[in-house]
């Protein structure tokens, strides 16, 4: 909000928009959800860990608004709340420490080679990399493709219509901000 110039008092709105943006695009990992749910009955506490812009709260929201009912998790920790990442490693000691339980006995399940297996590793954890299927990644590739033809498209008419009303000129990097970086957040939020 503060690149856009926008007064963060719009927080609340802003998130509730990216929420419906990200319920719209999200789909469920069924065979994944099936798995947590088999170790869950088995007595294996779930704790949510996510790099994220959204609070707990919100990606609780939006965890419960895309996945089938049933899936139960003992906490959520994310990057927005605690300042941590998984990135850096950073937020699994927070997270071994909100659970009183070491980093060895724990855990982590995920499909980014660094943020998932490689730095989890290197805090002492066991990792299970799972990466999505070629479908499910041809299918995001195809997406983002679409969607960023369809922002220079409207950034294109945008420059077309702007050099009409000015009688020519050239635009300046931050002309590309809102389409090339927020997005369609931005677009549901003017909505």
């Amino acid at each position: 909000l503060e690149l856009a110039h926008l007064d963060t008092a719009f927080v609340p709105e802003w998130i509730a928009c990216e929420l419906a943006v990200e319920r719209e695009c999200l789909v469920p990992n069924l065979p994944l959800i099936r798995e947590l749910k088999r170790l869950r009955a088995g007595g294996v506490s779930l704790r949510v860990v996510s790099d994220t812009s959204l609070s707990c709260d919100a990606l609780s929201q939006l965890i419960t608004a895309t996945c089938p009912p049933g899936l139960q998790w003992d906490a959520i920790h994310t990057s927005a709340d605690l300042q941590l990442t998984k990135r850096d490693g950073t937020i699994f000691t927070a997270v071994s420490d909100a659970a009183g339980v070491p980093l060895s006995k724990m855990a982590h399940l995920g499909d980014d080679l660094v943020a998932d297996c490689t730095m989890p590793q290197r805090c002492g954890m066991t990792a299970i990399l799972r990466p999505r299927s070629r479908l499910h990644v041809a299918m995001l590739r195809a997406n983002a493709v679409l969607a960023r033809g369809r922002s220079q498209w409207h950034h294109w008419r945008h420059r077309q219509a702007q050099k009409r009303a000015k009688g020519g000129g050239s635009s300046t990097a931050g002309d590309t901000l809102v389409p090339d970086v927020l997005g369609p957040v931005f677009a549901e939020y003017c909505r």
